[in-house]
């Protein structure tokens, strides 16, 4: 669920990706521990007789790598790589190089865009070749509707390519609600699991080019844009996809594309 602190005037959500565990404190931590080791080693050192200080020398070149490498790798996290690609079925070479680093998990989720889509039947197609053997594979898209849709209505995507911008909804949750739980079922349908909305942004200035003048904020009013997010998320947990919150604190009132500029 949305906070409602996060949300403040001319601020928004990030899309949240990026793991957000604090490994500079993780990392300090573990730092002073060793430090406390080498102390307490230091003072045995002064008091044990020669045989003993033999026996603990070789217990701590051994151990003490293994203990350090373990105390300092805790706290790295392997990043993980979602790509996006060209082709459309399991006869494109990208598409069969892609799946092969999938296998390998060099790579660890597939990004969707409109050159990868031709009709659900398709959709559903590229994808099940490449998660085969690994259902867990995240497939993203970007759907929010109005000018941002990958899955449109010429393409066979009834629900989906219906959905019109976050500003023709004008804050009504229960047509939000039903509008994004039809396009869910039908996202699901073809393997999607994670799709990069609702947009967070808030409506600060309607000049934006990239957010405002097109539509893509609930609101104006912060509140307005938690109730709006909060009804696409449990729409989409509902039926089993993850939403992404996008775009980052400002957009909403920025002169320019953020992304871009």
């Amino acid at each position: 669920m949305v906070k409602r602190h996060f949300l403040k005037k001319g601020h928004a959500i990030g899309h949240g990706l990026v793991d957000s565990t604090d490994f500079g404190v993780t990392y300090n931590m573990r730092k002073h521990f060793l430090c406390s080791m080498f102390l307490n080693m230091s003072f045995l050192h002064r008091v044990m007789h020669q045989k003993q200080k033999k026996c603990i020398f070789l217990i701590v070149m051994v151990l003490f790598p293994l203990a350090l490498i373990k105390a300092i790798g805790c706290g790295v996290k392997t990043p993980k790589i979602w790509v996006g690609f060209n082709g459309t079925s399991e006869k494109d070479d990208d598409v069969v190089m892609l799946q092969r680093a999938l296998a390998l998990k060099k790579v660890h989720g597939i990004i969707l865009f409109g050159r990868n889509i031709v009709n659900p039947h398709q959709v559903r197609s590229l994808v099940l070749f490449l998660t085969k053997n690994n259902d867990n594979i995240p497939v993203a898209i970007d759907q929010e509707g109005g000018t941002v849709k990958r899955l449109a209505t010429n393409k066979g995507f009834v629900a989906s390519g219906a959905m019109p911008a976050a500003a023709d909804y004008h804050g009504n949750v229960s047509n939000i609600q039903t509008v994004h739980q039809a396009a869910a079922k039908e996202m699901r349908g073809v393997g999607i699991t994670v799709v990069f909305g609702p947009v967070a942004d808030i409506n600060i200035n309607k000049q934006c080019p990239i957010i405002g003048s097109l539509g893509r904020s609930f609101s104006d009013q912060s509140h307005e844009v938690i109730d709006c997010c909060n009804t696409v998320i449990s729409a989409y947990k509902q039926c089993g996809l993850t939403a992404c919150l996008k775009h980052a604190p400002g957009h909403g009132s920025s002169l320019a594309d953020l992304t871009r500029n």
